[in-house]
């Protein structure tokens, strides 16, 4: 079993996480990996901060719109700070709170 590392500094080029455009290619190449049922992991190694446009379209969207369990069995957030880990918790949660009341996205997001 193959796991795949996505690298949000690759992604972003840029050691700030900013943008709903990052944030939408983040989702995306999540999306892709999980569709090869492989472990996944996200680094953020050099990411230094995570704005809330990013996260929303990445994480938030991502929980919104994912079975939960796979998400919970393939996908693992690495190399990261506790003030990240705690904001990508909060970012999963509106994602959760969105799929229970069936609002997938808003407008802030993708």
């Amino acid at each position: 079993m193959t796991t795949t590392i996505i690298r949000v500094a690759d992604l972003t080029g840029a050691s700030h996480a900013a943008t709903a455009d990052d944030g939408a290619r983040l989702h995306d190449a999540i999306t892709r990996a999980l569709r090869d049922d492989e472990p996944l992991m996200v680094s953020f190694d050099g990411i230094e901060s995570l704005a809330d446009e990013f996260l929303d379209a990445s994480i938030t969207h991502l929980y919104a719109t994912a079975p939960a369990d796979l998400l919970d069995d393939h996908l693992s957030f690495i190399q990261l700070t506790v003030e990240q880990m705690q904001q990508i918790e909060r970012a999963r949660q509106r994602g959760e709170e969105r799929t229970a009341t069936g609002t997938p996205q808003d407008s802030s997001s993708r």
